[in-house]
């Protein structure tokens, strides 16, 4: 409650009436910013109000970005309509277009000016398609047929035609049946001939291999034997020196020497006399080496005899597997120009078989050109009696 002496408060108006109380707030809110805006010195002296200015400002401000915002949606829905408008418009194009071409196949298929009941009356090329009547639509009194005239040439003559050409196709295909054969029975050939070469080449291979080998082990056994001869030589007889033209001094006159001896001896020379002076045989001359000698150039003949048997039977072995393979090589071509000729053969009756020609009713029946029977219905669009 208001006391006395005291200003009432905004408490004290809130709780009056409730119009009455906002009339007087609004009253002290408008009292107080016109003080204000009085008691400012800027604004007092320029004589503008800096807050209505603001506001005007933020505003203006606001109703052009909202403007903007608008100006903006409506072009994006302008964009929005033309796009579904084209695409319409492509769809309608591409509907018009289908329908067009529709009524355009409809009418080449079905429309044909050919195919109206009146264009014998208008057809310009009546006359060239223009035919003669068969034997059945030609009268008694029609007088188109002569005695001894061939109605049937031109059909016989097509069919005769026909079964040229048929004949011909069927000679053609054999022939290329045949050079297919052929040419695949040459293929298999040459490529068996290649195998057989290839094997050839691989077997002649081998031989040289075994031969070069055997050739080999022959040599490193004479190497090794020429070897051991040496060093026996060389434990047999001391080393001597050896002087710049390759043999030892000792070695020239050894061999001087011994050259000296054979050329003077009389029994070498056959100078000798081989009887004594009262007649009788001479005893002191040769009469041959050891035993020993003679049993080791034996064993020596035996082994060089097993040897020589051992690379006979090598040999022997190889020719007879070259053999083998040659002879299954052949056999196998034997077999595969039997089959071929076999082939070529029962293809041969095969065709003669199926070119065979039939008997005179059958080729009747066959020659014979294919007609329209003509019967009661075709009389249904004539009259019923001579008028």
């Amino acid at each position: 409650m208001v006391e006395d002496g005291d200003q009432p408060t905004t408490a004290d108006f809130q709780a009056l009436d409730v119009p009455i109380s906002a009339k007087i707030a609004a009253k002290r809110k408008f009292e107080q910013e016109r003080r204000d805006r009085i008691l400012n010195a800027k604004q007092r002296t320029i004589g503008i109000e800096v807050d209505k200015l603001e506001e005007a400002v933020v505003a203006r401000k606001e109703r052009e970005a909202k403007a903007k915002a608008e100006e903006l949606h409506l072009e994006n829905e302008m964009l929005s309509v033309d796009r579904q408008l084209k695409m319409l418009e492509v769809e309608r194009k591409r509907m018009h277009e289908q329908a067009t071409k529709d009524v355009v196949d409809f009418n080449k298929t079905y429309m044909d000016k050919a195919d109206r009941r009146e264009y014998y009356l208008s057809d310009p090329n009546a006359l060239k398609t223009e035919r003669l009547p068969t034997e059945d639509e030609i009268g008694v009194s029609s007088c188109m047929r002569y005695t001894g005239e061939d109605p049937n040439r031109r059909e016989r003559i097509k069919a005769q035609q026909a079964q040229q050409n048929e004949w011909l196709d069927q000679q053609v295909y054999a022939k290329r049946v045949t050079e297919k054969l052929e040419k695949d029975a040459d293929m298999v050939f040459a490529q068996s001939q290649a195998e057989i070469l290839a094997l050839r080449g691989q077997l002649e291979e081998e031989h040289s291999r075994i031969k070069n080998q055997v050739s080999r082990l022959s040599l490193d056994y004479n190497e090794q034997k020429r070897k051991e001869q040496e060093e026996e030589r060389e434990n047999l007889i001391p080393p001597c020196p050896r002087n710049k033209y390759g043999k030892p001094l000792e070695e020239r006159i050894r061999d001087y020497r011994e050259a000296s001896f054979i050329a003077t001896d009389p029994f070498i020379n056959e100078t000798t006399s081989q009887f004594n002076p009262n007649g009788t045989l001479r005893r002191d001359a040769f009469r041959g080496f050891d035993k020993q000698v003679y049993h080791e150039a034996a064993e020596m003949q035996k082994q060089q005899e097993a040897y020589k048997h051992v690379i006979e039977a090598e040999e022997k072995e190889i020719n007879k597997a070259i053999d083998q393979s040659a002879e299954e090589c052949r056999r196998a071509l034997v077999l595969l120009e039997k089959k071929r000729l076999k082939d070529y053969t029962e293809l041969v009756e095969h065709e003669m078989k199926q070119n065979v020609p039939g008997d005179l009713q059958s080729l009747k029946e066959k020659n014979k050109p294919a007609r329209g029977a003509i019967s009661d219905e075709f009389f249904k669009g004539y009259g019923q009696s001579m008028r």
